[in-house]
């Protein structure tokens, strides 16, 4: 395992149709599958700096603020002894409420915090 900005597709030995596991930004996963290869085809594109090629696009899951579930969330936390689950997801308005003081200090520490982008 190197990492994935720096790992060519043909260093890799891959079986068709077995799932594999991509891990990037450290602790994120997803399975990958390998359903199929072809020899390039004449109206194909030549160019090797547009590939990967984008051939299915699932649609954008927005995942929803576990505390007001009206916002889309921004802020996850792991391990936020105030959050009903871990990872939990929060809104930004949620967020600040939840874990900052009226002066703007944190209300409290001991949990993880990152940024959250759509999946």
């Amino acid at each position: 395992g190197g990492s994935c900005s720096e790992t060519r597709f043909d260093s890799l030995c891959v079986v068709r149709g077995k799932p594999y596991c991509m891990r990037h930004r450290g602790d994120c996963d997803h399975v990958v599958t390998i359903r199929g290869a072809r020899l390039a085809h004449v109206d194909d594109e030549l160019d090797a700096a547009a590939y990967p090629l984008r051939v299915f696009a699932a649609r954008a899951f927005r995942r929803k603020c576990n505390m007001c579930s009206l916002f889309e969330a921004s802020v996850v936390t792991r391990a936020d002894a105030q959050a009903p689950c871990s990872p939990c997801f929060f809104c930004a308005s949620c967020f600040e409420c939840l874990h900052r003081k009226t002066d703007g200090t944190d209300a409290y520490s001991g949990y993880e915090k990152y940024a959250y982008y759509h999946e």
